[in-house]
């Protein structure tokens, strides 16, 4: 591999540092505060040994804090709160109430469990009932995980495209 080729992953490895000074500056939170991770009772189950990962558990978990208020207890702050960890920390990949949409390689954080949500639990977030889950490996049903929607949303956008006034069906009758 070339230097220049070398170089060039560095800077793009070392971005994630620059990213969590901005956003850390941005919420007013100190550079080297590790509020959830430094935790004795915090396990961090299935999330990986990566310093830019942790870096993104503990901003997120401080961004919330922030938002709560100093009275807040770490039930209220970590009460429905996710992160995809797949995600720059300069985009605030947080999420309240539910994980929401995931992504192909979405990898979600659970701050309230301590845990990464399985492939088999990202498809029972987006409805699929635990029977209806194939015995395949974790890897494969989170990706397939990334590839379902709801079918409310289905349903709204065929009905969007239902009522396209330029749509064939609602042409003249021959």
């Amino acid at each position: 591999m070339s230097y220049e080729k070398k170089h060039c992953r560095f800077k793009h490895w070392q971005a994630w540092r620059a990213h969590s000074s901005q956003v850390r500056t941005t919420y007013g939170l100190s550079k080297k505060t590790a509020p959830w991770s430094a935790r004795a009772s915090t396990r961090l189950r299935g999330v990986p040994e990566l310093p830019r990962v942790r870096d993104l558990v503990d901003v997120l978990f401080g961004i919330r804090q922030k938002k709560l208020g100093p009275l807040a207890t770490t039930r209220e702050v970590t009460h429905e709160l996710f992160a995809d960890l797949s995600v720059s920390v300069a985009r605030v990949p947080m999420k309240i109430g539910s994980p929401h949409t995931f992504r192909k390689n979405s990898f979600c954080y659970s701050y309230e469990h301590d845990c990464v949500l399985s492939g088999s639990a990202q498809l029972q977030c987006m409805g699929w009932p635990r029977s209806e889950i194939a015995s395949l490996p974790d890897s494969e049903l989170r990706a397939l995980s990334g590839e379902v929607y709801s079918l409310p949303i289905a349903s709204m956008f065929h009905f969007a495209l239902f009522c396209n006034p330029y749509a064939p069906w609602w042409g003249e009758s021959e």
